[in-house]
């Protein structure tokens, strides 16, 4: 069967509304631009084209974070594939990622960054510089590299501490332990991260 050739073009002026997807989010901003041609067959479509999101910027109120100036770019590959490269500053640093990704889920990512403000509360504010490679595929996931804390000042009694449990919505979900302990051991994930303090990093509330 042929699939129907064509393109598509789509431009989001906002992307507010796609803030409804991530509560855990807030202030979502930036515009989404995506230009798509499709060609070949049901049975092997080829999609090409550019994905392209600017200004990005939002705020992760749990840590306090406020990014911005953030960019995504995916464009496919010849074998199927995405590659996608962006970043988002934090700070008065940044981070930028770089790598490939495909339909099925597999994910190779590089992840650098330069006095990235990771953390800014009450209990914690810390800058990292990472240096990371993410690999997900034929069900497994590592993560491996290093990743400098040059300046962190983290208090532990201030930090926000576990109470009663809030009872959940009715349209919530319960999974329960033993299906929980099911899905996390579908796809392992092989870590070897080496974390380098500085001479700024301070830890009180001890006790």
């Amino acid at each position: 069967l042929v699939a129907p050739n064509g393109s598509v073009a789509v431009k989001l002026p906002s992307l507010a509304p796609v803030a409804v997807l991530a509560p855990q989010l807030a202030n979502l901003r930036g515009q989404a631009e995506a230009n798509v041609e499709l060609r070949g067959t049901l049975q092997q479509p080829d999609v090409r084209g550019r994905l392209n999101v600017a200004d990005l910027a939002l705020d992760i109120p749990a840590i306090g974070l406020e990014l911005e100036d953030g960019r995504v770019e995916a464009t496919p590959n010849d074998d199927g594939s995405f590659a996608l490269k962006g970043g988002i500053k934090s700070g008065e640093g940044r981070v930028t990622f770089d790598g490939r990704a495909t339909m099925a889920g597999e994910l190779d990512m590089n992840l650098e960054g330069d006095r990235f403000v990771a953390a800014d509360m009450a209990g914690a504010q810390v800058i990292v510089t990472p240096d990371l490679h993410f690999l997900r595929a034929e069900g497994r996931m590592s993560l491996n590299g290093e990743v400098r804390v040059p300046k962190a000042t983290i208090n532990l009694q201030k930090l926000p501490r576990g109470g009663r449990a809030p009872k959940p919505s009715s349209d919530v979900i319960v999974v329960d332990e033993q299906s929980s302990e099911e899905a996390a051991s579908a796809i392992p994930l092989d870590a070897d991260v080496t974390v380098i303090l500085g001479d700024e990093v301070e830890l009180t509330g001890f006790g």
